[in-house]
C-alpha cells in the first residue's frame, strides 16, 4: 500500500513513522515544504510521548541530546486567581504517594474550606519546586523540546526507517469517482499515486478541510484567546522541570524551559488589544531581552469528521484549541495510535474497497469528537477565576460559557454546583480526558468554591499532618534536573 503524508512537522513526522511502525511493508511518503517551516519556538509535551519514543525504540537521552529537551512534570499557573496565588498541576494524580487514597477526598475537602490550593498534598509539585525530578514512572513525566530540532530529528529517524521525504509543495487532490484520492500533485508537477493519505497539512487545512470540506465545529464560544505571539528568551540557568502559565491582563504566556533558550509567548484576545500591545505587556513581565519570533491568528475548534473516504487528518489540520496544557500533541499522538491500532486494521479488512458509508470511520469519527469535547471544557474551566481587574476577565463568565446542553457524559454547571455545596465526589468528574486529580487542581488553584464550611480542628491536624509527610519525603529525592542534564552531555561527550 502506498501513503502520502501531506505536510511535515511534528504532526506529519509523528504520524509517517508510527504508520511505518505498524505497518513496516507500506511504501510511505511524507511531502512537506522547507519554505512554510513551523509553527512555535518550543513546544510542551505531555507524557504520552513516552508512548510514542517507547514505540520507535529511541531512549530518553538520545530523544534529549537530539531536541535541547528538559524535563517536565507539569504546569505552574501563575496569577490566575485574584490572590496572585500560583498553583501547580502535575501529571501524576496529586495523592499516587499517599498511603491512604481514602482520605484524600478530605484533605481536598480541607484544602479548599482553607481557601489553600493542593500544592502541598503533591509530592511532584514538591520535588519540581525544587528543581529536582523522578523518572521512575513514564506516566508522570514529559519533555519541553525545541519544535525545529525535534522535526530534524524525527525526520532523520523518519530516513532510516525507510520513509520518503520530498520537499515539495501539494497542489492539487486527483479523487477518483466515488471520492477517494488516488494521486497528489505538487509544485514541481510530480504526481505521487497513493491508496491512502494523512493530512497533516497544519493551519492550512488542505485536505480534511478544503477538498473534503468536513464540517468545522468552532470553539470561539466557549475560548476567548484568538492570537499568539510567540518569542524567544535567553536561558538563565534555572532548569525548573515545569511550564510557567502566566495569567495577564488579556489571556495568558507561557515559558518553556529549554537547554539552550526559553520559548515564551502570549495567547491573547485580539479584540482587546493588538499585537504591539500585546509585545509591550510581555516585555514588562520578560524584559528587554524577549525576541519576537511570530504572531498568528487562530480559531480554536475542530473539524466534526477527520477521517473521510481514504484520508485521515492528524494535529492542525483538524483541531486547535489553544497551546495551554500542550494538548495539541497529546491528541495527535493519541488519535494516531487509536486509529492505527484499533481502527485502520478493521478497515483494511473490509472496507478497502467499499464506496459506501463506513461504521469503523463513524466510530472513530465520533470518538474523536468527545475527546475533543472533553479537551474544551477542561481548557474553558481555566478561565472560570476570580479576577476581575480587566474587562476580559470581569466578563469572561457572561461571554463564554457551555451550551445550555451536557456535553457528551459531562455537565461543567452541575460538577461546580456540586463541589461548591461541599460534594467531593470524584464520579461526577468526566469524561476520562482528564483525571479527578487534574480537576480538583484546577479547581482548588483557580479559587472556584464558595460556600466554605467551618472545620473540625482535628481535620485540620490530620492535613497539616499529611502535608508534612508528604514534604518530608519529597526532601528524600535528590535527582537534580541540571546534574541529569549535564549528565547526557557528559555522556554523550564521552563516547
Amino acid at each position: 500500500m502506498k501513503v502520502v503524508v501531506v505536510g511535515g512537522g511534528t504532526a506529519g513526522c509523528i504520524s509517517a513513522l508510527l504508520f511505518k511502525k505498524f505497518f513496516p511493508s507500506f511504501d510511505i511518503t511524507m511531502i512537506r515544504s522547507s519554505e512554510i517551516g513551523i509553527l512555535g519556538p518550543g513546544e510542551g509535551l505531555t507524557p504520552s510521548i513516552n508512548l510514542f519514543l517507547k514505540h520507535l525504540n529511541i531512549s530518553i537521552e538520545e530523544f534529549i541530546e537530539n531536541t535541547g529537551a528538559t524535563i517536565k512534570h507539569g504546569i505552574m499557573f501563575k496569577n490566575w486567581n485574584e490572590e496572585g496565588t500560583p498553583w501547580f498541576h502535575g501529571f501524576s494524580d496529586f495523592y499516587e504517594k499517599a498511603n491512604n487514597k481514602n482520605d484524600i477526598l478530605k484533605y481536598f475537602k480541607v484544602a479548599v474550606n482553607l481557601k489553600d490550593n493542593i500544592d502541598n498534598l503533591d509530592y511532584y509539585y514538591h520535588i519540581s519546586n525544587n528543581n529536582n525530578i523522578d523518572l521512575s514512572n513514564p506516566e508522570n513525566y514529559a519533555f519541553h523540546v525545541d519544535a525545529r530540532k525535534l522535526v530534524i530529528f524525527l525526520e532523520k529517524i523518519a530516513t532510516k526507517n525507510g520513509i520518503t521525504i520530498i520537499d515539495d509543495e501539494i497542489i492539487k487532490v486527483n479523487s477518483n469517482e466515488f471520492g477517494y484520492i488516488d494521486a497528489v500533485v505538487t509544485k514541481k508537477n510530480d504526481i505521487f499515486n497513493c491508496n491512502f493519505v494523512i493530512d497533516c497539512s497544519g493551519f492550512a487545512r488542505l485536505i480534511i478541510g478544503k477538498h473534503y470540506k468536513s464540517e468545522w465545529e468552532s470553539m470561539s464560544s466557549l475560548l476567548p484567546a484568538t492570537m499568539g505571539l510567540a518569542c524567544f528568551l535567553p536561558q538563565d540557568n534555572k532548569f525548573y522541570p515545569y511550564t510557567e502559565a502566566t495569567a495577564l491582563k488579556y489571556g495568558w504566556s507561557w515559558k518553556i524551559p529549554l537547554q539552550h533558550r526559553y520559548g515564551c509567548g502570549y495567547v491573547y484576545d485580539g479584540n482587546y488589544i493588538n499585537e504591539k500591545e500585546a509585545e509591550l505587556e510581555l516585555r514588562e513581565l520578560y524584559g528587554e531581552s524577549l525576541e519576537v519570533v511570530k504572531n498568528f491568528a487562530y480559531s480554536p475548534g475542530f473539524f466534526k469528521t477527520p477521517w473521510i473516504k481514504n484520508c485521515f487528518g492528524n494535529g492542525l489540520s483538524t483541531s486547535f484549541a489553544e497551546p495551554i496544557e500542550a494538548t495539541t500533541i497529546f491528541l495527535m499522538i493519541n488519535s494516531m495510535s487509536s486509529f492505527l491500532l484499533s481502527y485502520f486494521p478493521k478497515y483494511l479488512k473490509q472496507n478497502n474497497v467499499n464506496k459506501n458509508s463506513n461504521k469503523i470511520q463513524d466510530d472513530f469519527n465520533n470518538d474523536f469528537v468527545i475527546k475533543q469535547l472533553g479537551v474544551a471544557s477542561y481548557l474553558h474551566a481555566h478561565y472560570k477565576t476570580n479576577r476581575t481587574d480587566t474587562e476580559f476577565w470581569k466578563l469572561f463568565n457572561n461571554k463564554y460559557s457551555l451550551p445550555n446542553k451536557k456535553w457528551p457524559d459531562f455537565d461543567l454547571p452541575e460538577f461546580l454546583k456540586l463541589f461548591n455545596l461541599n460534594i467531593f465526589d470524584t464520579n461526577n468528574i468526566k469524561p476520562e480526558t482528564w483525571t479527578p486529580s487534574s480537576w480538583m487542581a484546577l479547581y482548588a488553584g483557580n479559587m472556584m468554591h464558595k460556600n466554605f464550611i467551618k472545620l473540625d480542628s482535628q481535620e485540620v491536624i490530620e492535613y497539616n499532618k499529611y502535608v508534612s509527610q508528604v514534604k518530608d519525603y519529597a526532601l528524600t529525592y535528590k535527582d537534580n534536573h541540571l546534574h541529569f542534564l549535564k549528565q547526557i552531555k557528559t555522556n554523550k561527550e564521552n563516547i
